[in-house]
């Protein structure tokens, strides 16, 4: 059987990498909400919201702090399948037989995800 198509694998790299940046970028969504509530002129409305607004910047802070667990595997498998089918014996070489320049085709945001997912990039 054969590797993923190049096509592919580059929609898929791109659609779990614009899944991951958005998580990361909640809290600092909630901290703005939470700031314009503090910046408030009435009271009634910091005393409404201003925790929960708190509380819900400091949950999405240390959920999302990091890339969730399951876009690393989602990249793990991918990488695994790459290799596995190819015939290639690492990412790097199957990028150089089809082509994937890594400087231009991959983010480094999906960079970093095989980086934690233990295929780092070149």
């Amino acid at each position: 059987m054969a590797a993923i198509s190049k096509a592919d694998y580059l929609l898929i790299a791109d659609a779990i990498t614009s899944a991951v940046i958005p998580m990361s970028e909640i809290a600092a969504y909630y901290l703005d909400a939470a700031d314009v509530v503090l910046h408030s002129d009435d009271y009634d409305i910091e005393l409404d919201l201003l925790r929960t607004f708190r509380n819900a910047y400091l949950s999405a802070s240390s959920i999302y702090s990091s890339t969730p667990n399951s876009a690393v595997e989602m990249v793990r498998a991918l990488q695994e399948h790459v290799i596995k089918r190819s015939g290639e014996t690492t990412i790097n070489a199957w990028y150089t037989s089809v082509g994937i320049d890594t400087a231009v085709d991959l983010s480094a945001d999906f960079k970093s995800i095989s980086a934690a997912a233990g295929y780092t990039i070149s």
